[in-house]
């Protein structure tokens, strides 16, 4: 009896506090199709998400959530597809929910986009064992505990133009009623009607850091309207830090990181401000995000939208995906030349012949083992003695120079030899050209195009030690290499 004593009460504070059947997220900001369809196929990518809520911990039959969702956007038409799956549970009381969701998009001028989307499905609800009965005559816990299976629909649109976006949806449109045998003055025995409206905007602060102010309006009968009012700072390609505030419920503090492009892992917790914050120890939650890319060609030109500079308009893939008599003095200030097509424009990019990365300015970023590579090859780079012939030794290190040179055709290497002073100075400068010479043909009999090696030599002219002393001298007698990239 006790267990279910603890329950009721349970619920009467939340619904006191909020009257909300739907559940929440503090991190809906990641996953907002949750909560609306129009969402639904709103990335160029397949977005999966998975959320972990445990509310108010410590606090016995507390809510706990668990959801799983997917959507995308069909290639050829201006339609997302998607669907959910949640699980939860708030005492003896579980339910789970599927559905899925429909969303058609249309262009606007200056670049808006607007969708509305659709979802249908099903929650099935029913009552678990983990209760004591004392009133064996109680019709809601007979009814409770043969289960009951709902239908559920919801409406949705959104519109984003650059920074800025705002949606409103509303879930459970119907109302079903979950039929409990038992008298129901305040219509709290049916699905109710949620409304929720979100706004926000994301504000470029660099090329490597963005934030965005949010807020979230929520709305259910015999309930005061919910705020929930966001702050988040983004670091590209690192991951984000965030605060939230939600009225009559809690303070959420919150962060994450991204590995690689397409992973993602959060976490939030939130300080109980309601009347809970005695009995529990707050709220965690935990957010897993996968996104799988695929290369998109709105006008089926061949030339990826990513590099695209016309992607609306089908073009020729030398003039970057625009038709040859789009490039005129207006268009050319909307097309920007990308060399290399590796999304950074020319005038941005300070390697626009070498593919490379948005965060490194457009050149490419040399990694812990490529770097190991050249450095193993200066290492036991050996000559015969007083000749340019490269010992057997070496020849291994530089095979594997090789590998990664032949896999990177864009990539060059920049090679320089020198001599210590022992000997007159046009021998020393003939030693070390025929030394360096003999590295590149060695490279060049591997596999490596020609205009990837760049040789140099001076001789004795730039000695690192000094000469007086036969340590200095073997210092001097070196070959460099470097990765350099145009």
């Amino acid at each position: 009896m006790r267990k279910l004593i603890l329950y009721i009460s349970l619920i009467s504070v939340c619904a006191e506090l909020s009257a909300q059947q739907k559940p929440l997220f503090s991190n809906y900001w990641f996953n907002q199709f949750y909560y609306n369809p129009a969402l639904a196929g709103n990335t160029e990518f397949i977005d999966f998400k998975a959320l972990g809520r445990f509310q108010w911990v410590k606090l016995n039959g507390a809510p706990q959530t668990q959801t799983f969702s997917a959507n995308s956007r069909l290639k050829k038409m201006p339609l997302g597809i998607g669907g959910n799956i949640y699980h939860d549970a708030t005492g003896p009381i579980r339910n789970i929910g599927t559905n899925l969701s429909l969303s058609y998009s249309i262009n606007l001028n200056k670049g808006g986009e607007l969708s509305a989307g659709i979802s249908g499905g099903i929650i099935h609800f029913n009552l678990g064992n983990n209760i004591i009965i004392k009133d064996l005559d109680d019709n809601a816990i007979k009814s409770a505990q043969e289960s009951k299976t709902l239908p559920d629909f919801s409406l949705g649109i959104y519109y984003k133009v650059k920074g800025f976006y705002t949606s409103f949806s509303v879930p459970q449109l119907f109302q079903s009623k979950i039929d409990l045998s038992t008298p129901d003055p305040l219509e709290m025995n049916k699905l109710v009607r949620h409304y929720f409206w979100n706004v926000g905007y994301r504000i470029d602060a660099g090329k490597k850091f963005q934030i965005e102010p949010s807020l979230l309006l929520k709305a259910v009968k015999a309930s005061p309207v919910q705020v929930d009012i966001n702050l988040k700072a983004i670091f590209k390609k690192i991951g984000w830090l965030g605060m939230s505030y939600r009225t009559d419920d809690a303070v959420s503090v919150m962060g994450g990181f991204f590995i690689k492009d397409n992973l993602q892992i959060g976490y939030s917790y939130d300080i109980t401000t309601s009347v809970l914050n005695t009995v529990s120890n707050g709220t965690h939650e935990i957010l897993l995000g996968y996104k799988l890319f695929r290369k998109k060609d709105t006008d089926g030109d061949g030339v990826y939208d990513k590099v695209d500079k016309c992607p609306n308009v089908a073009g020729l893939k030398e003039n970057m995906g625009c038709p040859q008599d789009s490039i005129t003095l207006e268009t050319l200030e909307v097309v920007k030349i990308d060399k290399d097509n590796d999304g950074v424009p020319d005038e941005d990019d300070k390697c626009p012949n070498t593919v490379g990365t948005p965060e490194n300015d457009g050149c490419p970023i040399v990694d812990d083992k490529q770097k190991e590579v050249v450095d193993k090859a200066l290492a036991n780079l050996e000559f015969e003695y007083n000749k340019d012939k490269v010992k057997d030794y070496s020849l291994p290190y530089l095979d594997r120079l090789a590998e990664l040179l032949s896999s990177k055709k864009d990539w060059k290497i920049k090679m320089a030899g020198h001599t210590d002073n022992t000997g007159n100075p046009e021998y020393n400068m003939n030693l070390s050209r025929d030394r360096v010479q003999s590295v590149k043909f060695y490279l060049l009999s591997k596999g490596v195009n020609k205009e990837q090696v760049i040789a140099e030599y001076f001789g004795d002219t730039k000695p690192i030690a000094p000469n007086d002393t036969e340590d200095g001298r073997a210092q001097n007698r070196r070959v460099e290499m470097e990765f350099v990239f145009d």
